[in-house]
């Protein structure tokens, strides 16, 4: 109704110019309070960031996108951001410099680490992650997706086209979700897809209900998981040379060689 009511007075003031075309300065004042009335009661306002309600990389996403649409400019977003921040991601800002209080990459990227929201942390997301009351076996996928897209992107590592190793690393871990009699049903009907493995599991639980279908979280170990684990480390771990034995893959601090080389030096 407060919008409606000022959008009236707009209105009103418009039609009450006078003859010779210009607003007299009291008309003018008004129409500019109930322009900026308005405009304020249309724009929304940004929520604060809530402990264990908000998940931090939405929730940064969301004011990224507000601070963008509002033509905030960029090196003011740090300041906006920390006024919303609270518990824990206000403790993670209150540490940093002065300087780096004010850089919202350097923020972002603080808030992020304190949250586990890297590479490791999103595997760890991926490996644990269980359906929750409620989400269909489909969502829980695209769930698990969104943690394995993020795990490599944080990697850094261009796996190129790796949809059939991602296909099959879903594949394992969706069934690793499953409880006993669960799994037990998918595995003797041998789907050979995700997409086979969830119709089936979605007609199972339809059929059965859903309580106990899931075993609980927990990180599990599996061939193909692990070998695309490999992949992504494998890099860092060729560009580290040890200047102790000049092989590659580990610091000379933890060469096996090098007692014997300082034995045949001496």
């Amino acid at each position: 109704m407060l919008i409606l009511e000022k959008e009236a007075e707009l209105l009103r003031l418009r039609n009450a110019v006078p003859s010779n075309g210009e607003p007299s300065p009291r008309s003018e004042d008004r129409l500019g309070g109930a322009r900026s009335a308005v405009g304020q009661a249309k724009a929304p306002k940004l929520p604060d960031f809530k402990e264990g309600r908000d998940d931090m990389e939405s929730y940064l996403l969301r004011f990224e996108r507000f601070a963008s649409a509002n033509c905030w400019p960029r090196e003011n977003w740090a300041v906006h951001l920390s006024a919303l921040l609270s518990g824990k991601a206000l403790d993670t800002f209150s540490r940093l410099s002065e300087d780096e209080s004010t850089d919202y990459d350097v923020v972002k990227r603080a808030l992020l680490k304190r949250y586990n929201l890297t590479s490791e942390g999103f595997n760890l997301k991926f490996r644990s992650s269980r359906p929750e009351l409620g989400e269909r076996m489909s969502q829980f996928k695209t769930r698990l997706e969104s943690y394995l897209d993020r795990w490599m992107e944080l990697s850094e590592r261009d796996l190129g086209s790796s949809e059939h190793w991602k296909d099959l690393v879903l594949y394992e871990q969706l069934l690793n979700s499953c409880g006993r009699d669960l799994r037990t049903f998918l595995m003797e009907r041998k789907p050979g897809s995700c997409s086979e493995l969830i119709v089936l599991a979605e007609q199972y639980i339809e059929a059965h209900g859903e309580k106990n279908q899931f075993s609980k979280g927990g990180a599990a170990t599996f061939s193909a998981s692990e070998k695309l684990k490999s992949e992504i480390t494998g890099k860092v771990e060729e560009k580290i040379i040890c200047h102790n034995c000049g092989n590659s893959g580990h610091l000379a601090q933890n060469c096996f060689k090098r007692g014997r080389l300082k034995t045949r030096h001496s």
